[in-house]
């Protein structure tokens, strides 16, 4: 294990600047590294010498294997006891046997050493430790001292120190450790749905041509939501006992100073009056900056829910269009409304020259992994380079073990992925007024022919005077054979999905900060980067009859569910271990695990809009980049 441990010591470096995980798409990928980065010239040296020493040593064993027989050969004690212990010594006294046992040796050796490579300690080794000096490929960390070295930002005038660590009076820990309890007085049966949705307070939703009935959880789907039990012409259906019950409940959370300054501003109401939470999200995004929501249907149902709470001060575009039979949305916008009666009555501050067709305040990003289908087969790729070192295949031992896929395609099933390149999503977030393109290879619904001119034209004019705040990004769901022919375990042991969802993390994360780094001052002025955990599905989800008290793992067994559990445990430690000031994992998964009584009618992983689940996770998101825009601002 020493040797093992100095082995990948050797890897830790403090490199002066990022480097690409891969630099091409084929199983030639070189990793390389800067010069400067290497190290020391004391460490230079000492890799000459061990290097000086490898080549005697290569040298002695060609001169053995010439003359191992020829007897003729000084054989003298004196000669061993002489020699310089670190120099490679001949034996040509060794007969045939002694060879055969010392190669037996050695196979046991390398075999002992090969195996251990895959024990969790030195995969806690690796990750903790070579992935602080190759952040690229194996443990991506953020260095600091590197930072200084490269003029990377943040210096001390735009960011203060302690910024990784910062957490608000309410932490997210705090504020998840909360329990729901029952609304008093309960709903009564028959109630509409915006009465069941308490956070939707004007009875409709700007987001409203788009899977709204099923968003809302209303079955069967249809154009409007109805009146529980009620029967409606024209195709329209009532809404469920499930759905009512799924509102009987708020979030009670876990301190009084999170039930202070997190929930309680968006139940305060007078009459007809806006509440307090609505009012101050809708002032910082106008203030500080908009939201993009980057994720897959999870993450599109928060923009729904959004759509519905900020409603009517808000309107909604949707400039690409929908795809497959379940018309997904490539990327929507709301807009602020100038005849908003917040704006009109002016509790609502707005600048004199905003853009009102221009400035989004949310937008929503379709992806199911982050990456595009052509990025995650090339990111796939990787783990089969020749030159990858061993330090990166001991993080990925399923993946590494597994044969390249021939075609490379051959890594997606049949099911479309929906994403367009992180490039894109990157630009629209640090550059939204200048030109991107949504269209990518492999998936059909992202193909030129699918984005006609006027489309990319409307998509231009709806950020041109945009400014975005926060890229909340999450993903989980899709890391499952469903997309992937890469083998599992249906127990939740590990496995090549979740393996590749590892490698897929740290690759983002390090492409959204070399996207920081390569932004100027401005561009990244205010940034956040959120990482949300992924939600988690329920067995039996319909026929629970509230809220859990407690977290239980063992009700997400279905599907992938159980490696979604892990995801979110390794998402965590890699956000951590990544230790980037600007990227922050937002754990507030566990107000939402245990709701199995919440989802949609037609589904346990989804969940109801206006039930309060999706919606805490606004009200916590808006506190928390709130007080720390609140926090910078001190410290600046």
């Amino acid at each position: 294990m020493d040797a093992l441990r100095d082995a990948l010591g050797s890897w830790r470096r403090e490199p002066a600047h990022y480097l690409p995980l891969a630099r091409s798409s084929n199983a030639s990928t070189v990793f390389d590294f800067p010069p400067s980065s290497l190290d020391d010239p004391e460490k230079r040296q000492r890799r000459r010498s061990r290097s000086g020493s490898a080549s005697a040593g290569l040298a002695a064993a060609r001169r053995r294997s010439a003359s191992l027989d020829d007897d003729s050969r000084d054989q003298s004690p004196s000669r061993l006891v002489d020699a310089d212990p670190s120099s490679p010594v001949d034996h040509p006294h060794w007969s045939r046997r002694h060879r055969h046992v010392l190669a037996v040796v050695l196979a046991i050796a390398a075999f002992a050493g090969v195996y251990s490579l895959t024990t969790p300690e030195v995969l806690e080794k690796a990750r903790t430790t070579v992935g602080k000096g190759w952040d690229r490929v194996t443990g991506g960390h953020f260095s600091s001292t590197a930072s200084k070295e490269s003029h990377y930002f943040p210096s001390s005038d735009e960011l203060p120190p302690g910024a990784s660590t910062w957490e608000p009076a309410c932490s997210p820990s705090t504020w998840s450790s909360g329990n729901w309890t029952p609304l008093d007085p309960p709903l009564r049966p028959h109630t509409s749905i915006w009465d069941a949705s308490p956070d939707f307070h004007a009875g409709a939703c700007a987001q409203n041509w788009h899977r709204g009935a099923w968003y809302l959880g209303v079955v069967p789907p249809g154009t409007e939501p109805g009146v529980e039990g009620e029967a409606q012409a024209d195709g329209q259906w009532p809404m469920s006992g499930y759905r009512r019950r799924a509102a009987g409940y708020r979030w009670q959370a876990g301190s009084e100073t999170c039930q202070a300054e997190v929930e309680q501003p968006w139940l305060a109401r007078e009459g007809d009056e806006e509440d307090e939470g609505t009012v101050k999200l809708l002032q910082d995004l106008v203030d500080r900056g908009a939201w993009l929501i980057y994720g897959d249907s999870l993450s599109e149902q928060q923009f729904f829910s959004l759509s519905c709470a900020l409603y009517p001060h808000v309107r909604a575009v949707w400039p690409y269009p929908s795809m497959s039979e379940w018309r997904q949305v490539k990327e929507e916008h709301l807009f602020l409304l100038p005849d908003s009666p917040l704006v009109k009555s002016g509790k609502l501050r707005v600048p004199e020259d905003w853009d009102y067709d221009g400035s989004p305040l949310v937008s929503h990003v379709r992806t199911d992994h982050g990456l595009a289908p052509d990025e995650l087969i090339s990111l796939f790729e990787t783990v089969h380079a020749k030159s990858a070192p061993r330090a990166f295949t001991a993080l990925y031992p399923n993946l590494t073990s597994l044969p390249p896929f021939s075609p490379p395609e051959a890594l997606l099933t049949d099911v479309e992925t929906f994403s367009p390149s992180l490039d894109y999503t990157l630009q629209l977030f640090l550059r939204p007024s200048q030109y991107r393109n949504i269209s990518t290879s492999i998936s059909p619904s992202y193909a030129p022919s699918t984005t006609p001119p006027d489309a990319l034209e409307i998509e231009r004019q709806a950020t041109r005077s945009g400014s975005y705040r926060a890229l909340i990004f999450a993903t989980g769901a899709h890391f499952s054979a469903r997309h992937f022919n890469l083998p599992f375990k249906p127990e939740g042991g590990p496995n090549a999905q979740i393996e590749f969802f590892d490698l897929a993390l740290r690759e983002l994360l390090n492409r959204f900060a070399r996207a920081l780094e390569s932004a100027t001052e401005e561009e990244r002025s205010g940034k956040e980067v959120v990482v949300r955990p992924t939600t988690m599905g329920h067995d039996d989800c319909h026929d629970a009859e509230g809220p859990l008290a407690e977290e239980d793992e063992k009700k997400s067994s279905w599907w992938s569910w159980p490696d979604m559990w892990r995801m979110n445990e390794h998402g965590a430690n890699i956000v951590r271990d990544f230790n980037h000031p600007l990227i922050t994992w937002l754990d507030i998964s566990r107000p939402t695990n245990l709701r199995p009584d919440a989802h949609t009618n037609d589904d346990c992983l989804h969940l109801s809009a206006g039930t309060g689940v999706v919606e805490g996770w606004t009200h916590y998101m808006a506190y928390w980049l709130r007080e720390r825009a609140a926090w910078l601002d001190q410290g600046r």
